[in-house]
């Protein structure tokens, strides 16, 4: 099973942390790689060390891009799901809130005993709260997924 499936609605998604790490290791290869190629164009290094580090840097930087794909793919996947459960979920809650409204009527129209109607209305009610913690708590996970592209 993939964490997708494990960590979808836990808050924040454990491959976060390990994406900004990544993002932080590639921004320092990025800068050495950079420094590196400064060094050489104002004649500071021997083209054998030039070759040398650059050849390291682009290395060590490939890796890092190497271990952040899959994890941008599977917050990208996360971040699907959860836009589609959260309009699946709207759409309950709305379809509720309309049983809810015709419930009302029905009631102050006399068509309906109090006591069917109590019944009926605690669970449409319930039913609307859960939507609502459904969609908060997807919208939530979802902030932590606000970088992903």
């Amino acid at each position: 099973m993939s964490r997708v499936a494990t960590e979808t609605f836990a808050g924040k998604p454990v491959f976060i942390d390990e994406i900004k790490e990544l993002e932080s290791q590639r921004r320092v290869q990025e800068s050495y790689l950079s420094k590196v190629e400064g060094s050489m164009a104002k004649g500071e290094i021997k083209e054998e060390i030039y070759n040398d580090l650059k050849r390291k840097y682009q290395s060590e930087l490939q890796s890092v891009n190497d271990r952040l794909e899959p994890l941008y793919n599977e917050a990208r996947a996360l971040k699907t799901t959860l836009q589609r459960e959260i309009e699946r979920f709207e759409a309950e809650r709305s379809a509720t809130s309309a049983s809810l409204e015709e419930l009302t009527d029905l009631h102050s129209k006399a068509l309906m005993p109090d006591a069917d109607y109590k019944n009926q209305k605690r669970e449409l009610d319930a039913k609307l709260r859960d939507f609502e913690k459904a969609i908060e708590k997807r919208k939530k996970t979802l902030e932590y997924l606000s970088f992903i592209q």
